[in-house]
């Protein structure tokens, strides 16, 4: 996709890929992608033809990697309804997996890493915290979680990324109900909130407008701005800017 333009070419489609739910580049250019199709796992994905190859199965939800080729997933460990979702090592080789640490996740949603190599996830339902979505940081050498916020503003989030200073962005869904077309009884309004990482007091930065079922969050450190880009998608792509 274009940052500027919005305009998109087709890389990779079918095959293996049914029900794609996140996607990473690692620093060589090859695509990660966790799928939850027929080919549940990770997919690896040629940056050039598009040619696809399953390296890990599982029911993996969501893949991160840092800018030096080391990767972290959540594995859902038994697919059912309440089962318990971790984090993992993995190895973009192999597709092996290591746990990272015992905190049980019960509804998360994407993971991220911050500039000190910390792994930063939601969950939407912890039990040991509450019913509402939480936001904890996870060291990747020692292994210690961290509660970072619970902010009463949060429903259901589906994404974060973190900036280089260490703030968190948050993709919300801002809706506990089923979703109706844009203008329908029951629509999905979204919200980007901007939460501290030592309070995490947060505050709402941009909502309502084009953010309808807001599904992704991605910040844009590119050649000419620093300004954080953010990506919304319901079949679609859109990008709107702070």
């Amino acid at each position: 996709m274009d940052r500027v333009s919005g305009a998109m070419s087709l890389l990779s489609r079918n095959g293996l890929m049914a029900h794609p739910a996140s996607i990473a580049r690692a620093p060589d250019g090859w695509l990660y992608v966790a799928d939850g199709g027929a080919s549940t796992g990770v997919l690896k994905i040629d940056p050039v033809t598009g040619a696809q190859a399953l390296i890990a199965s599982g029911f993996i939800e969501s893949i991160v990697i840092d800018d030096l080729g080391n990767a972290f997933v959540i594995q859902d460990d038994a697919a059912f309804v309440r089962s318990r979702r971790h984090i993992y090592r993995f190895d973009l080789v192999t597709g092996s997996r290591t746990r990272l640490s015992t905190l049980d996740l019960h509804e998360p949603g994407r993971i991220a890493i911050d500039g000190q190599g910390n792994l930063v996830v939601a969950d939407n339902q912890h039990e040991e915290v509450g019913p509402a979505a939480t936001i904890f940081r996870v060291n990747s050498a020692t292994e210690a979680v961290t509660l970072v916020s619970t902010d009463p503003q949060f429903m259901v989030i589906f994404d974060l990324a973190v900036a280089a200073d260490g703030t968190i962005f948050v993709a919300d869904h801002q809706s506990l109900i089923s979703c109706a077309p844009p203008g329908g009884t029951n629509s999905c309004p979204g919200a980007i909130f901007k939460v501290s990482p030592s309070t995490g007091g947060a505050t709402l930065l941009s909502s309502g407008n084009h953010f309808f079922d807001l599904r992704g969050l991605e910040i844009y450190r590119g050649p000419d701005t620093t300004t954080p880009t953010k990506r919304s998608s319901w079949g679609r792509v859109k990008a709107m800017y702070r």
